[in-house]
């Protein structure tokens, strides 16, 4: 017994069918029942058990007694595990395994025939089979396949494929999995209360509208209005928690208000636990005393607080459900609680058919709030933003498989379905699975999510780009040293931009910020300035910088003051240099960097569908030539906010592993630049969103510049300490748990304000994508044919 005070003490007895090969069966199964029921009576934290087949129990269910069986049946009540599939959940298992084995070896899914190479008749053939069953006819399939060289063949009528095809999940199946699932019950009293008066109210709806019950919440008590079917109120109740100690007469206080609250309604007083019971105590004298004026006592055990909480979840799942109202006037899962009859004390008596009730008016949701997940606790609820506060930025910061891409794309993926176009900067190739039609192909259970990602799929231009790759691969873009249109901004912006560009060229060419090195840093800004003044409608080239720099014009020279002429020569080698190493950066293939086309917003560019632009930098080589190119997209990026001013978002920019650009140790090309783009950005309604997986590694400093933060599972003492001052800046300290949060588990920072969400999925959900795919993509060249996929089916 001492072993069993620290946690739950539990007994199965799995396959209990195998009794039925006993002589004296029908004497142990029920002498095997009443065991675990005397178990569960003398141990408080028992949990027995009992996994069977169906059809055995049905058999033996009538050798136990009734209190046996009631004892089974509603506490808690049995689950069904559904373990057929149906011909759609068979479809379901092909294509899933089909799509992930074409994807990998680089050929496209087709959602025509998505079962290819198997006959389209085989689901029909298979339903019935439980999925591992399933699964291994197909394995069987495709090893014959393999020796025969041929299509793997439909089923015949003959073969024993499984047992009659099976109707969709019954409610009541549905229900049993779900209660089983884990469903916290709060621990703050209001919540309880809460909790209790949705649970109430909702038996109405059980009830078939007999009774109109009807909660107030009153000086912390809960008053309960009962109405019958013509309309007379029935009953008028007062409940209050009564969780105190008996101990120093805090119980008999709770007690006490409880019936000065109620006045000439019945109190019930109700607890989690057992009311003190010993007659020779106070507290027991004064339940007594309590319950001889019309006082009630219920205890509402653990089990009914959880499966309040199930229904509060279920209800929204599969209320829409064609079979929902019938099971759930038929089940009463509610009002089958021992705690709820005890308070209603409802006669359960078919009452007269009434009209319909009248659904309500949905009202059209508003377009500028984004749902992005559900609050925690026990009655979840919608979690939005609005898409206005993007401009001013937002960071998504989290470990490893913490989800925070995954929010990203959220939001994007709403924002897309508004119009509002968007560049993702992909630095390991997952993004790109939005290029791939496998992505769009993979099934959706939930009906809603489909039709979205089916409209967004077809109001969506998806385009790959490639930068540093060679001509005739993929989808190159370069760039030029500086910004297009340079020339055009006022001096002062354009030698800031000039300064930035240089700084770039210098990084990439190993400069350090100091001597020398500073000295020829400076000459190329001055250089890159003046050289877009003088040629305001050419993009600057390496060659023409260079032959600018090396010609010593005197405009130059004027402009670099004391500064020695005699840095020109290296400096110029230097570029020279980096031209021969580096020529791919440089390149003149492809399209032109401008954020006009990226963003599908120039005349060339426009199809009337919603951009969704996404660069992959992997072919662009080491960290440095990465961080050379995104300097020069941000300052393109800088120049498109100064000349396109907007009060509202135009579009959102995904950097994601933002701590490669924005280090808090070191000063990359792409830190001023970003630095700048964060305050500049939203006076053109420019959305900028920080992803990283090493929050500990991201410079905090511009934290002023970002009103959203969402923080997902961050377990690094480096990364907690770095974050302590934006924590600090809030009102609850959730520091210590951010450890403790699960997979798309956030706590949102807005205004010093904290909310803690579970995230929505994506849409479309991210994976590796190989490097010759990304190609094939990017230059919309796809292999895709019948012999192709059979292919891969036989050969992977």
């Amino acid at each position: 017994m001492l072993a069993t005070n620290s946690g739950a003490f539990i007994i199965c007895l799995d396959e209990l069918e195998r009794i039925q090969l006993a002589e004296d069966a029908k004497v142990k199964f029920p002498l095997a029942i009443d065991t675990l029921i005397k178990l569960a009576d003398k141990i408080p934290n028992f949990i027995g058990v009992v996994a069977c087949l169906v059809d055995f129990y049905e058999t033996f269910k009538n050798t136990l007694q009734t209190s046996q069986l009631d004892r089974i049946r509603s506490d808690p009540r049995p689950s069904t595990l559904i373990t057929q599939c149906n011909q759609e959940e068979v479809q379901a298992i092909i294509e899933i395994r089909l799509q992930d084995l074409f994807n990998n070896e680089g050929i496209e899914f087709d959602k025509n025939d998505p079962i290819c190479p198997f006959p389209p008749e085989t689901p029909e053939k298979l339903a019935g089979m439980n999925s591992r069953k399933v699964l291994d006819w197909c394995r069987e399939q495709r090893e014959q396949s393999m020796i025969i060289r041929q299509h793997p063949r439909l089923p015949n009528d003959t073969e024993p494929t499984g047992i009659e095809p099976i109707e969709e999940p019954v409610i009541d199946a549905l229900w049993n999995n779900h209660l089983n699932r884990s469903h916290s019950v709060p621990e703050n009293e209001f919540e309880l209360l809460q909790l209790l008066a949705s649970s109430i109210e909702h038996c109405t709806k059980e009830l078939n509208y007999s009774h109109q019950l009807q909660c107030l919440w009153r000086q912390g008590f809960l008053d309960i209005g009962i109405q019958d079917a013509t309309g007379n109120t029935s009953q008028q109740l007062t409940i209050g928690l009564c969780q105190k100690s008996s101990q120093g007469g805090s119980l008999a206080k709770q007690i006490d208000q409880l019936q000065a609250q109620a006045g000439v309604r019945k109190p019930i007083a109700l607890r989690s636990t057992e009311f003190p019971s010993n007659p020779q105590t106070q507290i027991a004298k004064r339940l007594g005393e309590f319950i001889a004026v019309g006082g009630k006592k219920i205890v509402v055990f653990d089990s009914d607080w959880r499966t309040m909480v199930a229904m509060t979840s279920f209800r929204p799942e599969y209320e829409n459900h064609p079979k929902f109202l019938e099971w759930l006037r038929a089940e009463q899962p509610l009002l089958s609680l021992p705690s709820l009859q005890q308070i209603l004390n409802i006669e359960n008596s078919d009452p007269p058919p009434l009209p319909d009730p009248v659904l309500p008016v949905i009202h059209p949701t508003d377009p500028s709030l984004l749902r992005i997940g559900f609050t925690q606790g026990y009655q979840p609820r919608p979690y939005e933003i609005n898409r206005a506060e993007l401009v001013r930025h937002a960071a998504f910061l989290g470990s490893p498989g913490s989800g925070k891409t995954t929010l990203a794309l959220n939001i994007i993926e709403q924002l897309l379905l508004q119009g509002i176009p968007a560049i993702l900067l992909d630095r390991k190739g997952d993004l790109c699975n939005y290029a791939q039609e496998a992505a769009w192909q993979t099934p959706i259970a939930d009906s809603e999510r489909a039709k979205m990602r089916d409209k967004l799929h077809a109001k969506t231009e998806i385009v790959i780009y490639t930068p540093g790759t060679i001509e005739g691969q993929g989808r190159a873009l370069n760039i030029p040293i500086a910004p297009n249109g340079l020339g055009q901004l006022p001096s002062g912006e354009r030698q800031q931009l000039a300064n930035h560009a240089a700084f770039a060229l210098g990084k990439i060419m190993g400069y350090r910020d100091s001597g020398q090195d500073k000295s020829r840093t400076a000459i190329l800004g001055q250089a890159i300035a003046l050289l877009s003044e003088l040629q305001p409608d050419q993009a600057l080239s390496l060659d023409s910088l260079m032959n600018f720099i090396d010609s010593e014009d005197s405009l130059l020279l004027n402009a670099i003051g004391k500064l020695d002429s005699k840095l020109f020569k290296k400096l110029v080698e230097n570029l020279q240099t980096l031209s021969l190493t580096n020529g791919n950066l440089f390149s003149q293939y492809g399209e032109s960097l401008t954020a006009q086309s990226l963003l599908g917003l120039s005349p060339d560019t426009y199809t009337g569908k919603t951009r969704l632009s996404i660069i992959n930098t992997a072919f662009l080589g080491n960290d440095e030539n990465i961080l050379f190119w995104v300097a020069q997209f941000l300052l393109e990026i800088n120049r498109y906010a100064k000349k396109s001013p907007s009060d509202k978002l135009q579009a959102v920019i995904l950097f994601d592993e933002a701590d490669l650009y924005l280090p808090a140790q070191s000063k990359p090309a792409t830190k001023d630049p970003l630095e700048n783009l964060l305050r500049r950005a939203r006076s053109a309604g420019l959305g900028l969103m920080l992803a990283t997986q090493s929050p500990g590694d991201l410079d905090y400093k511009s934290r002023d510049q970002i009103s959203s933060w969402f923080i997902g599972r961050v377990t690094q003492n480096t990364a907690l300490d770095k974050l302590r001052p934006l924590l600090s800046e809030v009102k609850n300290d959730i520091t210590n748990k951010l450890p403790n949060q699960t997979t798309g588990e956030f706590y949102a920072i807005h205004n010093g304000e904290v909310s803690s969400f579970k995230a929505d999925l994506s849409l479309i959900q991210t994976k590796q994508v190989s490097s010759d795919e990304i190609l094939r993509s990017a230059s919309n060249k796809t292999e895709n044919s019948p012999l192709s996929r059979f292919k891969t089916f036989l050969f992977g």
